[in-house]
């Protein structure tokens, strides 16, 4: 069963691919859908589990390191 015909019968989807979906998607027209633009954010440890991450991407960096996260031109252009 794919996405599309799950919503048809539930009411909750986190993220589209690709965001946001083209125009002829069918997403637009499900009556119990409502299409938003996705944004993230951090509470509680979360927060703390980044800046870990962030912290450790730095270090990486400045050793010379490959970077575990990095955002590539190719990567950046599937970010909308």
């Amino acid at each position: 069963m794919t996405s599309l015909n799950r919503l048809s019968t539930r009411s909750l989807l986190d993220v589209t691919w690709p965001e946001p979906p083209p125009p002829d998607s069918p997403f637009w027209d499900l009556p119990n859908v409502v299409l938003s633009a996705h944004f993230g954010g951090t509470i509680g440890d979360e927060v703390v589990r980044m800046a870990d991450c962030v912290i450790a991407e730095f270090e990486s960096w400045t050793a010379g390191r490959p970077l575990r996260y990095e955002v590539t031109a190719e990567v950046f252009s599937t970010m909308g």
